[in-house]
C-alpha cells in the first residue's frame, strides 16, 4: 500500500547518527534495504535466497589503534556562508559528523551541534563536507568507510 512504509529518524531535529528506525509495514524487503543504507551508507549484497551480507561504515579508532588510518582531507571547498547570516554578522561553529566512504568521497553527514535558529548555517556546513575528498580510512592495509567527526567555523573581522 502506498504511504504505509517510510523511514523514521530519531534523534535531534530527527538525524540522530547511527540510528535510522525503519517500518516494514507493507515494504518489500528490497525497498527496506534501499532506504536503509541511503540513510546510514550501508553497503548490502544479497547471497542466495536465505542469506544477506550488510556493510556498515566503521567507528574511527585512534590513530594505529586496531589498524586504523584515518581519512586525510584531499580537497576542501570553500562554499558560501548564507547571505542572511553574513548580514547578520553571525559567527558560527558547527559540528557534523560524516560517513567517509572507502572511494574517498562523503555519505552521509548529520549535524551533531548547529547554530541555534540558523538551519541555513547547518546546511551550508552540511554542503561544504558534502563537497570535499578524502583519502580513505584503512584498517589492516584495507579501505574502509568510517564516521568522521568535523568542524565547521565561520568568523568575521
Amino acid at each position: 500500500k502506498a504511504g504505509a512504509a517510510g523511514v523514521r529518524r530519531s534523534g535531534r531535529r530527527g538525524r540522530e547518527p547511527g540510528r535510522v528506525d525503519l517500518q516494514l509495514i507493507d515494504m518489500p524487503l528490497r525497498r527496506a534495504l534501499e532506504l536503509l543504507a541511503a540513510q546510514t551508507d550501508a553497503r548490502y549484497e544479497v547471497v542466495g535466497s536465505a542469506r544477506l551480507r550488510v556493510w556498515f561504515p566503521e567507528v574511527l579508532k585512534p590513530e594505529g589503534e586496531d589498524g586504523f588510518t584515518a581519512p586525510v582531507l584531499v580537497t576542501r571547498v570553500e562554499l558560501g556562508y548564507p547571505e542572511e547570516a553574513r548580514k547578520a554578522r553571525v559567527a558560527s561553529e558547527v559540528r557534523l559528523l560524516a560517513v567517509i566512504r572507502w572511494d574517498g568521497t562523503v555519505g552521509n553527514v548529520v549535524v551533531v551541534s548547529g547554530v541555534a535558529g540558523w538551519p541555513a548555517i547547518d546546511e551550508a556546513a552540511i554542503a561544504s563536507v558534502r563537497a570535499r575528498i578524502y583519502k580513505p580510512a584503512t584498517k589492516h592495509g584495507q579501505l574502509v568507510s568510517v564516521y568522521y567527526a568535523v568542524r565547521i567555523a565561520w568568523q568575521f573581522r
